[in-house]
């Protein structure tokens, strides 16, 4: 008579080891993945939702990207996160990418109480105490990249829209508005996309 063992049984299962965020930058650095972005839902409030779309260096030797070490030592990829590294790839999402590291670099620095005057001015301009009118563009964008992320299409895009109107109405970044206009102008584009796509 043979041994009959329940399909999904847990005493069938081996014993793994947890995947550590070194084991995932060696997979990048031997596929020559330097460049990764920082990829998942959006956690409101936490630190790992100020890292989502942002992209790091693997290896930390990159000039103009923060060291993956960086968002690490922030508190992203603790026990039981969500969140995952993707392939950058700077022809699609380059202008929100700046955006996002932008904004994750100045939400860290908050917290680490780094003066902004010590800042890059672009990492200044958003370390300091937002304004309530940047606080009602940074709620909208995150709500349309969470829309967008739990493929609400339709939502994400009158979010980007609103955010835009927010933008036009306040000069709310000073010589970066155009960047930050730029980025959101991508971020509409990747919506509209997916909407065509449907």
């Amino acid at each position: 008579m043979g041994l009959f063992r329940k399909k999904n049984s847990s005493s069938n299962k081996t014993p793994s080891l947890p995947v550590t965020i070194g084991d995932i930058a060696r997979k990048f650095l031997k596929s020559d993945a330097d460049l990764v972005k920082i990829a998942g839902p959006e956690d409101g409030g936490s630190v790992c939702g100020d890292w989502v779309g942002a992209v790091v260096s693997v290896s930390g030797t990159h000039e103009t990207w923060p060291a993956l070490i960086e968002a690490v030592e922030d508190g992203v990829f603790h026990p039981g996160c969500r969140h995952r590294l993707e392939a950058f790839v700077p022809e699609r999402d380059e202008a929100e990418a700046q955006f996002c590291t932008t904004l994750a670099r100045a939400a860290r620095n908050r917290r680490k109480g780094i003066n902004p005057n010590t800042q890059s001015n672009v990492e200044a301009l958003f370390s300091q105490d937002p304004s309530p009118e940047q606080m009602d563009f940074e709620k909208l964008y995150a709500a349309a990249r969470q829309a967008e992320s739990v493929g609400a299409v339709e939502t994400a895009l009158s979010k980007c829209e609103a955010a835009l109107n927010v933008l036009h109405q306040h000069n709310l970044y000073g010589d970066q508005q155009e960047s930050v206009e730029h980025a959101l102008e991508a971020r509409i584009r990747t919506v509209l996309s997916k909407r065509t796509s449907l």
